[in-house]
């Protein structure tokens, strides 16, 4: 039999077929799964059983295994990069030895595939009835035509509207269950490009586009019809996305062979039955092809019927199978066979009268290809027996392989009968089709890898930004867990491949060895190291920092003073203060040393003049402190100034407080190095809105330091938010989740590392902020995390355990921050 492509044009995610349908294709974003608790599964499971139950008439589910291509990636974050950047050759240089290490990986272990998903599903069209006879008198022909489903040549324009709002008003229906996302035009044209490629090496192709660079679409003309504009598609337009020459070989597969020259080989499976009784968790039975090297393309192809039309046909068939066992029996003994037919009929029954759900007409076909034969066919007996081996009925038709292709391609519709299986939809959605175990983007430089098959792990920070989201990011766990390690690389490899310009805020002074151990970087990285002589004093003075916004200054001021001394609101010297910067305000040079004169000079006559010169006498004993000169200038210091790629701020002599310590138990010294975040702090936000349209990263090391001031809070929360508007990121190292206690800073980080813990009380705080359940084998799995490696929740929610890899050695030797620790490579891997 002869079968023409049954598409004849795409417009944005709508899909219009020969058969006058109109189906609509959507991404599913998947879900996060293995570290559920049991119960969170189950739940989960009724959410995906409700999406089944409300799929509509007619739904295509395709799970499609994406090949990560790093020679592609690699080339396209080469081709990005920026050639005035005073790093570029440094980075094309990483970014080439970094494929060349990735490639011999894959060599090794073998390749990895993420896996996409998508949802076709079929807008339901009003048909002519009585209710619409005006639409019939107006336009007899194109209600004729949908009355009986004649093919017509023309789309209506206002259909298309239609259609786009039905369409929109399904996806914010169903996204409530399972986020998706409407797939754009170019992900349309992708799903038919590679039907004829699938298997391929590299073998997607580049997508088409039109001349301005606009995405390409079919090509249409528009016409009038019944007085109405419409378009009249251009039906060989779409046949050009993929010229191949289609051949069933011996009936066992399909070849596709080309026009470069390159042969794709494809098999369908079926799958025949499902096995009764399976239990969720643990039944997930596409989940399980995510565990296997091989990549495997799923078309699950669902219609559904109405709870009570479905209880009629079961009934019906029940009736049936007792007849025939009636018939049986006078004769001679029940087949086993119908036996079991009845007793599925029963449980069918039972299910969907508990549930009143539809009842799912299922076929579900596995696709195997490779540009290889005999792979191929290893392939798909590795598949076939796999699902056997869990009890599951796979065929491998001979005649129907072409069909099997046919109902592949998106938006086509059912072109097979035979493998169709009734099922309720939680049956569906125990097959857990939704999940994802893709972490990071896909879109950055290579960080490291995931699960197990060490799946490769990409991560753009600055990607949150672009999407009005903070860029903000938490490493956290104990000590020597490799957070300093990892935060550092994070940095790194963004100055690299985006461009982004770095200050790192130091207070143990770990970094001080990186231009001698990355020489190549030495003329980018700035170190400057804040002592209390001569040079340094006044660096942090608040106006000095704020020296073109005296409300700035003055705010920090206050908050330097009040800090330190213990000074609240309500106390006189509190008030002594804000009146000595209502003076200060209209001096030449503002400055810290000019607010203690002031306060030391207030009038005779003035009744805070006894406050005043106290507090003055205070702070002029604090300024003999050692680093507290660093607060006190005269106005005419040049203050801090970073121009380098690579900034490094270290403060000599600072004393920091164990994070357990209470802050009443500070030592003066403990006091002094806290409050001296303050102005650190001030100076990264006036750091990152220096230029708006470069990505800038802020790592703080020590950051539970801040949050001992509500100021430090107040900044800190600032830091985290500022993303968005600053294009830019804070990367916050501490040593507990409690470090970030309050709501609004939690809500602003996006990318949170966990590293290991030691004690159960904190285990359970960290799998809490990573919207995980405290079960016995989370807890297990974060107490025993080695080093360098942590749970990573990513910017879409996703979460896995990430092995960092900086790969090269002079990386690992700059960044190490573990005293006596052995530096090898593979303490990197």
């Amino acid at each position: 039999m002869n079968y023409e492509f049954p598409i004849k044009y795409f417009e944005g995610n709508l899909i219009f077929n020969k058969r006058t349908e109109c189906w609509a294709c959507y991404q599913i974003l998947g879900v996060s799964y293995d570290y559920l608790s049991k119960d969170k599964k189950i739940m989960l499971l009724n959410r995906v059983t409700r999406f089944i139950s409300n799929i509509g008439q007619e739904a295509q589910l395709l799970i499609i295994p994406v090949a990560q291509d790093v020679r592609k990636h690699q080339e396209a974050l080469m081709d990005a990069m920026n050639r005035n950047d005073p790093l570029y050759a440094v980075s094309q240089a990483h970014a080439k030895g970094t494929l060349h290490y990735l490639e011999q990986k894959i060599k090794d272990n073998g390749a990895t595939n993420d896996y996409n998903i998508y949802l076709i599903a079929k807008l339901e069209r009003q048909k002519i009835s009585g209710g619409n006879l005006e639409e019939l008198i107006r336009k007899p022909m194109k209600a004729i035509n949908e009355l009986f489903d004649v093919e017509q040549r023309d789309i209506l324009e206002s259909d298309i509207r239609a259609y786009k709002e039905v369409a929109g008003n399904y996806c914010q229906s169903q996204t409530r269950r399972i986020r998706m996302e409407p797939a754009d035009v170019e992900t349309v044209q992708w799903l038919y490009r590679r039907m004829t490629r699938r298997g391929i090496s590299n073998g997607d192709g580049k997508l088409r586009k039109n001349a301005d660079g606009s995405a390409w679409k079919p090509a249409s003309a528009p016409v009038l019809k019944d007085g109405e504009k419409a378009i009249r598609p251009l039906q060989t337009d779409i046949l050009t996305l993929s010229e191949a020459l289609i051949n069933p070989k011996a009936h066992r597969y399909i070849t596709c062979e080309n026009t470069d020259g390159t042969i794709s080989y494809q098999t369908f499976l079926s799958m025949a039955s499902v096995p009764d009784g399976m239990i969720y968790p643990g039944g997930e039975w596409l989940l399980l092809l995510q565990d296997y090297p091989y990549a495997t393309e799923v078309c699950i192809h669902i219609t559904t019927i109405e709870y009570r039309e479905s209880l009629k046909k079961i009934s019906g068939k029940k009736q049936e199978i007792e007849s025939q066992q009636e018939h049986v029996a006078q004769s001679a003994r029940i087949p086993d066979e119908l036996r079991a037919a009845a007793s599925e009929a029963n449980q069918l029954e039972a299910e969907l009268r508990r549930t009143r759900d539809p009842l799912c007409k299922v076929s579900v076909t596995f696709c195997i290809a490779s540009d290889d034969k005999d792979l191929m066919e290893a392939h798909a007996k590795f598949v076939r027996e796999r699902y056997e081996d869990k009890q599951f009925i796979v065929e491998r038709s001979m005649a129907d392989q072409f069909k099997l292709f046919m109902e592949c391609i998106p938006g086509a519709g059912r072109y097979m009968t035979d493998y169709i299986i009734p099922l309720p939809p939680r049956t569906v959605a125990g097959s857990m089709f939704a999940v994802t175990r893709l972490l990071g983007d896909n879109l950055g430089p290579y960080i490291g890898t995931t699960g197990v098959l060490d799946k490769l792990v990409f991560l753009d920070l600055a990607r949150a930004c672009r999407l009005n989201n903070s860029a903000s990011a938490f490493f956290w766990g104990t000590l020597g867990g490799g957070k300093s390690f990892n935060a550092n690389l994070l940095a790194y490899l963004n100055v690299l491949y985006a461009g982004a310009k770095v200050l790192i805020v130091d207070p143990k002074g770990d970094r001080d060895r990186w231009a001698e151990c990355l020489p190549y970087l030495a003329d980018q990285i700035s170190i400057i190291t804040l002592s209390p002589d001569d040079k340094g004093q006044g660096s942090l003075d608040p106006f000095i920092i704020y020296r073109d916004d005296i409300d700035q200054a003055a705010e920090l001021a206050t908050n330097i003073l009040c800090e330190y001394f213990g000074i609240t609101s309500k106390d006189l010297e509190y008030t002594a203060i804000l009146a000595a910067i209502d003076q200060i305000r209209t001096a030449g040079k503002p400055c810290m040393n000019l607010l203690a004169e002031i306060l030391a000079n207030f009038p005779d006559e003035d009744e805070l003049k006894p406050v005043a010169k106290n507090l003055a006498r205070k702070i002029q004993l604090l300024r003999r402190a050692g680093m507290a000169k660093l607060l006190f200038g005269y106005g005419d210091e040049d203050g801090l100034r970073f121009t380098k790629k690579i900034n490094i701020l270290q403060i000599q002599n600072m004393t920091m407080p164990d994070a357990e310590t209470p802050k009443q138990d500070y030592t003066q010294e403990e006091r002094l190095s806290t409050v001296l975040m303050l102005p650190i702090a001030s100076f990264c936000m006036k750091f990152a809105a220096a230029d708006r349209n470069e990505f800038d990263i802020i790592v703080f090391d020590e950051s539970w330091a801040l949050n001992t001031t509500q100021m430090g809070k107040k900044l800190t929360n600032s830091l985290a938010r500022m993303g968005r508007s600053l294009y830019a990121s804070a990367i916050f190292i501490g040593h507990s989740v409690s470090d970030v206690d309050s709501p609004g800073l939690r809500e602003a980080i996006t990318y949170k590392f966990c590293f290991k813990a030691k004690t159960r009380e904190e285990i359970v705080k960290s799998l809490q902020f990573l919207n995980l359940e405290a079960t016995d084998e989370n807890i297990e799995l974060v107490m025993k995390l080695p080093n360098r490696t942590c749970l990573f929740q990513d910017l879409e929610g996703h979460v896995g355990v990430l092995r960092f890899d900086a790969i090269w050695q002079d990386i690992i030797d700059a960044f190490n921050t573990t005293p006596g620790e052995e530096k090898t490579r593979s303490d990197a891997s």
